[in-house]
């Protein structure tokens, strides 16, 4: 597990990897309903009340970005509760994106996976926003 954002101020920016050798855990569930194949997992817990911006856009490949939330304590796949989760919504070679009130108490999982096990350079782009009205996840 990675984490994205560094804090008040600083939750702005993008995250470049490879996925070439990612695999998922066996147990995981279906991002999205999609078969998927190549999953990176962060964790994002927001530093203010707000909004949370996620895209891949720039990634050579089609993506699917997933959010999940938990009640702690995390036990495992069982307990987590799907926020969003988006396919192909922002173009450019199957970018995803989406857009989600982030409560500051709230910790999130984020992932980002590759449809039917596509791999490459992803771009996980994050903007947090406190200035934004909060809005229900879409």
């Amino acid at each position: 597990m990675h984490n994205i954002g560094r804090g008040a101020g600083s939750d702005d920016g993008t995250q470049i990897f490879s996925s070439t050798f990612a695999t998922p855990d066996p147990n995981e569930p279906d991002h999205c309903g999609l078969a998927g194949g190549a999953t990176y997992w962060y964790a994002y817990q927001p530093p203010a009340e707000g909004t949370l911006i996620l895209d891949t856009l720039g990634s050579n490949y089609d993506t699917l970005l997933a959010v999940y939330t938990y009640n702690p304590p995390f036990r495992g796949y069982a307990d987590l509760i799907p926020i969003a989760c988006e396919n192909d919504s922002a173009g450019n070679n199957g970018a995803a994106r989406l857009e989600l009130a982030a409560p500051k108490s709230r910790l999130f999982l984020v992932v980002v996976d590759g449809i039917h096990g596509a791999r490459g350079i992803v771009h996980l782009n994050y903007r947090f926003d406190t200035n934004r009205p909060r809005s229900c996840p879409h």
